[in-house]
């Protein structure tokens, strides 16, 4: 088979047309993935660490305002918002639920880590037995499909930032 000047080149034009394709797609991708960092950075989409980190200040300052500053382990002066059931084991809601958070003093939270004996006999005094069965019995319950951590915690940041403007 004979090839012909023609065909090698128009090889070779077939050839940069898919090189060019390919180079177009690349461009496309990256400039979405840059401008989607722009719009992070322009405020349009708050990252997620940050949202928690915010909702986190205003129920530590809600909680601690709630107790009057005083642990609820041990009675004395705390400035420290502490979890009944640890954030680390359980799921997304109950980590800034206010049922499972209280006023603690630094000995209690750090060093006695949370004091749970003492943290439960108040959560039992404060709101009964049965609700305290029933958050150590759901406290890794798998949220709905449908659950959105950004909506709940963009929802509870209005709440609480709400709630510190009424007092």
């Amino acid at each position: 088979m004979n090839t012909t000047w023609e065909d090698v080149q128009a090889k070779y034009k077939r050839a940069d047309e898919r090189r060019i394709k390919s180079m177009k797609k690349y461009q496309e991708k990256r400039r979405a993935k840059i401008s989607s960092k722009r719009r992070l950075r322009q405020g349009r989409a708050v990252p997620l660490p940050k949202l928690k980190k915010k909702l986190w200040t205003l129920l530590h300052d809600f909680i601690v305002k709630r107790d009057c500053g005083i642990c609820v382990s041990c009675g004395k002066p705390g400035n420290q918002c502490g979890h009944y059931i640890k954030k680390s084991i359980c799921n997304l809601m109950w980590q800034y639920n206010v049922l499972n958070l209280g006023c603690q003093c630094i000995k209690c939270n750090i060093f006695l880590h949370g004091n749970p004996v003492e943290y439960r006999k108040w959560m039992i005094r404060k709101y009964g037995e049965e609700i305290v069965k029933s958050i150590e019995e759901h406290y890794r319950d798998q949220p709905a499909p449908c659950f959105n951590s950004r909506v709940f915690i963009e929802g509870e940041i209005q709440k609480y930032e709400k709630n510190t403007q009424a007092s």
